[in-house]
C-alpha cells in the first residue's frame, strides 16, 4: 500500500497555539478534523500515563540507611549529605514517585509508595516489653497508612548496616518483623441479630443477650498472597559482588537467622551510595558507581515482582486492633437496639449509656471505614447500619437525640428513615 501523501496544514493551523482564546467555530472537514486533532496532540502538555502501583514499607533501626536508599532509588549517583548523629525521620513519611522500568525492552511503568518509618526497635532491653513496644509501634505506622488511604502492602524491607557485624538486636528484630508481617487466618465472623428484650418498670430494658456466632467466612481474592520481605544489608557500596554472596551464605548460616530467612522466604539484598571524595581515581570512582547501580536495581527488581498485596488489616498483628473495632461496632449495635425500649430518657443508666455511645460512635468515626476491608468487621458494619436505621425510625425518641445517636457514624441512615 503507498504511503498516504501528508496533509498541508491550513491557514488556519499554521498559526494554532492551544492557550490562546477560541476563534469563531464553523464546520470542518474529516480532513481538517484529522488536522486539528494532531495539532492538539503535538502541543498536549499533559499525558496521563498508566502505571501499577507498589507501596513498600521501610523498617530498620535509626541511621540504618532507610532514607538514603530511597535516595539511591530515585537518583543512583545520590551523595549523601554532612553525616549526622540525629535521624532525620521522626514520623512516619510517604514519599510517592514514578519511575520507568527499560532493563526488559518493554518499557514497564510502575509508581512506588514507600513508606519511611521513624527508626523501630531502638532496643533497651530484650524481651516482652520491647516487643510490646515494637508491636505498638508498627501498629501506629499501619493507622498512619490507614490514614493515607494506604491499604495494602506490596513488600516489606528491612535494614541491617553490616557494619558492626549482625548483633542479637538484628537477630531479634528480624525475627519479630518476620512474625509480626504474616497473614491472618481466617476467624470466625459473629453477626449481631436483634433480640427481644422486655421494658423494666424503671423504663430502660435490661441487657440484650450475648449473639450467636455464625459459621466462618474466607474472603478468597486472588490478588492477594504472601507478604514479600527482603533484608537490605547497607553501606555495601565499597564491596563487590563475591562479598555479597559470601555475606549472603553467612545470613543463611547463621545459627539463629537461617530458619527465619528460610521460613519467611526472606530475601536478601544490598545497597549503599558513593561518596565521591573518597575516590582519587577515575576507574575506582567509575566501579564505585557500578556496584550501586547494581544494588538499586535489584532492589528495584525486588520491589517490581511484588506483584501481589496484602491487607494491612488482615497481618496477625492487627488482630488485637481489629477485635477492639469489633467489640465498639458491637457495642454501637447492642445500643441502638436497648435505646428503641428506652421510655424514660431521664434515667442516670441511660445517660451514662447514651455518653458512652456518643464517645464510641465518635472514636469508630475517626478511624474510618478501612477496617471493613476485613469480612468479619464489613459483616458487624452492614447489621450496625440495620440497627441504625431501625433506631432512627422510631418515632418516639427525641429527634435531636437521634440525630446525636446516629450522625457521627456517616452511614446515612437519615435518608432511608
Amino acid at each position: 500500500m503507498a504511503a498516504a501523501t501528508p496533509l498541508k496544514p491550513t491557514a488556519t493551523l499554521r498559526t494554532f497555539k492551544l492557550d490562546e482564546d477560541e476563534a469563531g467555530e464553523t464546520g470542518v472537514t474529516r480532513e481538517e478534523l484529522s488536522q486539528a486533532k494532531q495539532a492538539v496532540w503535538a502541543q498536549n502538555g499533559f499525558e496521563l500515563i498508566g502505571t501499577s502501583n507498589r507501596n513498600v514499607l521501610f523498617l530498620g533501626k535509626t541511621r540504618s540507611g532507610k532514607s538514603t536508599a530511597i535516595s539511591v532509588m530515585k537518583d543512583p549517583c545520590h551523595a549523601p549529605e554532612n553525616f549526622t548523629i540525629f535521624s532525620e525521620t521522626y514520623d512516619a513519611k510517604f514519599q510517592s514517585f514514578s519511575i520507568q522500568d527499560k532493563s526488559q525492552g518493554e518499557v514497564q511503568k510502575y509508581t512506588l509508595q514507600i513508606i519511611d518509618t521513624p527508626g523501630l526497635f531502638e532496643v533497651v532491653e530484650l524481651g516482652e516489653q520491647t516487643e510490646a513496644r515494637t508491636n505498638e509501634m508498627i501498629i501506629n505506622t499501619i493507622s498512619k497508612c490507614l490514614e493515607n488511604e494506604i491499604t495494602k502492602l506490596n513488600c516489606v524491607v528491612m535494614f541491617a548496616s553490616i557494619d558492626a557485624g549482625v548483633s542479637n538486636d538484628d537477630v531479634e528484630a528480624i525475627r519479630i518483623f518476620a512474625r509480626l508481617f504474616r497473614r491472618s487466618h481466617p476467624r470466625a465472623t459473629p453477626v449481631a441479630h436483634p433480640t427481644k428484650t422486655t421494658t423494666t418498670t424503671a423504663g430502660t430494658p435490661p441487657p440484650p443477650t450475648t449473639a450467636a456466632p455464625l459459621p466462618p467466612i474466607e474472603e478468597v481474592e486472588r490478588d492477594q498472597g504472601p507478604l514479600r520481605l527482603a533484608l537490605c544489608i547497607t553501606r555495601a557500596d565499597s564491596h563487590d559482588d563475591r562479598w555479597q554472596e559470601e555475606i549472603r551464605t553467612q545470613l543463611m548460616k547463621h545459627p539463629s537467622l537461617a530458619s527465619i530467612i528460610e521460613e519467611a522466604k526472606i530475601e536478601i539484598i544490598f545497597m549503599g551510595c558513593v561518596e565521591p571524595q573518597r575516590y582519587f581515581n577515575m576507574q575506582h570512582l567509575m566501579n564505585a558507581y557500578k556496584r550501586v547501580y547494581r544494588m538499586r536495581k535489584q532492589m528495584l527488581q525486588f520491589i517490581f515482582d511484588s506483584e501481589k498485596q496484602q491487607k494491612l488489616l488482615e497481618l496477625d498483628l492487627m488482630n488485637s486492633k481489629n477485635e477492639q473495632v469489633e467489640r465498639a461496632i458491637d457495642l454501637l449495635a447492642e445500643n441502638f437496639r436497648y435505646f428503641q425500649k428506652v421510655t424514660d430518657w431521664e434515667v442516670q443508666a441511660v445517660q451514662s449509656r447514651i455518653d458512652v455511645h456518643k464517645s464510641t460512635a465518635l472514636s469508630l468515626s475517626r478511624q474510618g471505614q478501612a477496617y471493613t476491608q476485613v469480612s468479619s468487621i464489613a459483616l458487624k458494619f452492614h447489621a450496625l447500619i440495620t440497627e441504625a436505621r431501625d433506631f432512627y425510625s422510631c418515632a418516639h425518641v427525641p429527634q435531636k437525640l437521634r440525630d446525636e445517636l446516629v450522625w457521627p457514624l456517616k452511614i446515612g441512615v437519615q435518608e432511608h428513615s
